[in-house]
């Protein structure tokens, strides 16, 4: 995905979701160097008793292209064709079992993988081909390794999903392979490590709240604990000597380091 092509989708759906005009119409756009082209706000839409109806946003490129922009709701997973932007029109929407305040989603290749914080999906694998038909199909749920998380990012040079602030590795990372079409379909587990143990500060917590990884170094935001850079070139085997370098938030008053 171009970096063009996720700044239009946060510039969409950052108007569009803090407005108040009818679905598929601006008016009166709030800022003098932003222009609205669609809002979507079905009053069908189920949200959580606080209030709250989406959350996260990505986006996927097909091959001919067409431009979508993915957005998460409480209990919905929505699809929008912006290839024309003034033209925008919901394409398909999937409904994973139970509600989630949060989810996340990523894309390597025809395959989009989507992630909740709350409830038991799991990992849900999807192949956006089905788009060109109208349709969003569902290739693979799988709750084996974890049955909810809050981030998940992948290395595409590297071919590798990373699942950060899961329920059964909580403090550390799960790491799956996608090099090939069918480990893209059903990706398969490198390893799952805590990371107290693995530089020997037990019970320290190291839980990643934001990750960014590229040539297999990860870039980890740690929420309380602080900012890490892990090299994880031999996932199989980690170790202390792979933290690179860090920014440690004890010492320097009571921060939350929430994105990488």
């Amino acid at each position: 995905m171009s970096v063009m092509c996720y700044l239009k989708f946060l510039f969409f759906f950052g108007i569009v979701l803090q407005s108040h005009w009818l679905t598929g119409q601006c008016v009166n756009a709030p800022a003098d160097n932003m222009t609205c082209y669609y809002r979507f706000d079905d009053d069908d839409v189920t949200s959580s008793s606080g209030g709250l109806a989406f959350n996260d946003i990505w986006g996927y490129v097909d091959e001919s292209g067409n431009e979508f922009a993915i957005l998460g709701g409480f209990d919905s997973i929505y699809i929008f064709d912006v290839t024309d932007p003034i033209n925008t029109f919901q394409v398909a929407a999937d409904d994973p079992p139970g509600t989630s305040l949060w989810r996340d989603f990523k894309v390597s290749g025809h395959y989009m993988y989507a992630v909740a914080d709350q409830g038991t999906t799991g990992l849900r694998v999807y192949d956006m081909d089905s788009l060109t038909v109208g349709k969003l199909h569902l290739v693979g749920s799988y709750t084996s390794d974890f049955v909810r998380t809050h981030n998940i990012f992948i290395d595409e040079a590297q071919a590798k999903l990373y699942v950060a602030g899961s329920n059964t590795v909580n403090w550390g990372l799960l790491i799956y392979d996608l090099s090939s079409d069918s480990k893209a379909r059903n990706p398969l587990l490198i390893n799952a490590f805590e990371f107290d143990t693995l530089v020997n500060d037990p019970g320290q917590s190291y839980y990643i709240h934001d990750i960014f990884v590229r040539n297999d170094t990860a870039y980890c935001s740690h929420g309380y604990k602080g900012y890490y850079i892990w090299d994880l070139t031999d996932p199989v085997n980690p170790d202390s000597s792979d933290l690179i370098g860090f920014i440690d938030n004890f010492g320097i008053g009571t921060y939350y380091v929430h994105s990488s």
